[in-house]
């Protein structure tokens, strides 16, 4: 939207505000539960900043499916009528404009438009210029006191949504958990959770994952010498356990009666392995020492790599200069042999 229809647009959304709002409640069966404070302490989060009622199909998607809020329009409206949202003062209105608009306004109030976003909001907001104008525009809403508060009592739902493709934890999963121990810190039930997965995955990949999670929690609580450890048990159990080898022999297992060796591998060619997170390595460099190499090792199911060659990729990280091809290759010479061997077992 420009300027001018921002700013002088017609005011479209000074509707009444107590119209029914049951159908925020979720009632289709092939969406998600609406989901309480999660999906409402994520859509405050999302539009605490000025922003007018937009039509139906401008808002994102992703409410129906992350948070089963089916109608986010009528919700929007809802935490308008309930509080948590209130008409923008106009310097929330600024904020929420670009860099180019807030010059626009300074030219049109004949001031200076160098600096910084909030040197130009500054500017504005000091000037002696009536700036009634810019709240002429269609009605925008920023958070409330309320609101504040109402985010401030659920950060940690916001950070769990924010979190969501590195702690890999779910809503219904943390609130399980929450609701045994009310008063955890937030990020103490997260470890319950990383642990309780990790005595339940032992058996299926060592706990690799779950390490990977650790790292990204320990990166988070600046606790880097830890994050480090973990990232190395991840990075020797993704070779040593070798998730995507164990589920294309047992892909076979299941279709050997339908293919033969020779078929099926020509069909269904095994994806090489490829090496990534090195840089995640070389970035915690200082915290390293050789200790953690004892620590950190684990045979898996296969030991394609030995401790010592862990060592020596380890060590070539560090010191940037490991060939990553070789690597790769040595470990898909050897995945490939123990593909053959296993799979030529399958009766």
């Amino acid at each position: 939207m420009g300027l001018l229809s921002k700013i002088f647009g017609k005011n479209k959304n000074t509707v009444n505000l107590t119209i029914e709002t049951t159908c925020t409640v979720n009632r289709d069966n092939s969406l998600p539960e609406y989901k309480g404070d999660y999906a409402q302490a994520n859509f405050l989060n999302i539009y605490k900043k000025a922003t007018p009622i937009k039509k139906e199909d401008q808002y994102q998607q992703y409410f129906k499916y992350h948070f089963g809020i089916v109608n986010p329009r009528d919700y929007h409206r809802k935490m308008i009528s309930e509080g948590f949202l209130e008409e923008a003062s106009v310097e929330d209105v600024l904020q929420s404009l670009k860099t180019d608009e807030l010059k626009n306004i300074l030219s049109m109030l004949n001031l200076t438009k160098t600096g910084k976003k909030d040197d130009l909001i500054k500017r504005i907001l000091n000037s002696e210029s009536d700036l009634s104008f810019i709240k002429k525009a269609e009605m925008q809403y920023s958070i409330s006191k309320k609101g504040e508060t109402y985010l401030k009592d659920n950060y940690d739902l916001i950070d769990l949504y924010a979190k969501r493709d590195t702690y890999f934890v779910t809503y219904e999963e943390y609130i399980e958990q929450k609701m045994k121990s009310p008063k955890m810190p937030y990020h103490d039930i997260l470890w319950g959770i990383f642990n309780k997965r990790m005595h339940r995955d032992i058996t299926t990949d060592c706990g690799c994952f779950q390490h990977y999670c650790m790292y990204h929690l320990l990166i988070d609580e600046k606790r880097f010498s830890l994050a480090l450890e973990h990232y190395l048990m991840y990075f020797v159990l993704e070779i040593n356990v070798a998730g995507e080898m164990r589920r294309y022999i047992d892909s076979y297992k299941t279709l050997s009666s339908l293919y033969s060796y020779k078929e099926y591998r020509e069909r269904f060619p095994f994806h090489s392995f490829e090496l990534h997170g090195q840089e995640k390595i070389y970035s915690l460099r200082e915290y390293f020492n050789h200790e953690m190499i004892e620590r950190c090792y684990n045979p898996g199911f296969y030991e394609i790599i030995s401790k010592e060659e862990f060592n020596t990729i380890i060590a070539n990280i560090l010191n940037d200069s490991l060939d990553n091809e070789s690597t790769e290759n040595m470990i898909n010479t050897r995945m490939e042999k123990i593909i053959e061997k296993e799979m030529k077992r399958i009766k």
